[in-house]
């Protein structure tokens, strides 16, 4: 069992080490955006939102529902996360959008079209991030934004990564990591069926491939989350 002290503790310290390793920040935008933080105003601001989700872990009687709570935590942030990354803005050439880069993985397979509509989506529409604060005008304050909802997401979902591990839950990471690959075909897929309002409000658009997909990921999401 984890008390509360000690899952902060374990943030701290994961916060420290992220901090003072340059490689891991040149690879990773959430890291880059916490290493830039010369009178800790990001660190406060992570913990601020880290420390009622670590209250609610320390709470749980039973070893094994810390272990269920940390893991739809894990889930929670790391799906919004992902949705996020589609819209952070490369820092190279402002205003555009990270995976819309020549030597992205995705490449070809998303036009900037549909990344304005996915855009739109999430400011108007998506129900996890239209009450970030998010404009349609994509300004560098805009960015900045878009840069520090994600980043904080991403972060805490790493801080929770840190706590699966000291309740013996080695293998919540490998399991997430498979997730987040459903998460972000499924996010390819949606975007493709936008149209220019960002709204997609037909289920005809969707193959009967795509639906079994759908439920395929589901079942695998619901095993996560039931700690399986």
């Amino acid at each position: 069992m984890l008390d509360f002290e000690f899952i902060i503790k374990i943030a701290e310290e994961k916060i420290e080490k992220i901090k003072s390793d340059e490689d891991l920040i040149k690879l990773n935008i959430e890291h880059g955006w916490l290493q830039n933080d010369p009178n800790k105003s990001k660190q406060i601001e992570l913990m601020d939102r880290y420390k009622p989700i670590a209250k609610q872990i320390s709470m749980q009687n039973v070893l094994e529902d810390q272990k269920i709570i940390t893991r739809k935590s894990i889930y929670y942030y790391s799906w919004i996360a992902t949705e996020l990354e589609f819209i952070v803005i490369s820092g190279e050439e402002p205003f555009r959008f990270i995976y819309d880069d020549k030597n992205s993985p995705t490449s070809g397979k998303i036009s900037s079209e549909m990344f304005e509509k996915y855009y739109k989506w999430c400011v108007l529409h998506n129900p996890t991030t239209k009450h970030l604060g998010f404009k349609l005008e994509k300004t560098f304050e805009n960015n900045a934004l878009v840069a520090q909802e994600y980043s904080l997401r991403s972060l805490i979902s790493t801080l929770l990564y840190e706590v699966a591990l000291n309740i013996g839950d080695g293998g919540a990471w490998e399991k997430i990591f498979v997730l987040k690959k459903y998460f972000v075909k499924e996010i390819i897929n949606f975007m493709k069926k936008l149209n220019n309002d960002g709204v997609c409000n037909d289920p005809k658009l969707f193959s009967k491939f795509e639906k079994a997909e759908k439920l395929l990921n589901i079942i695998e999401e619901n095993n996560f989350l039931a700690g399986k």
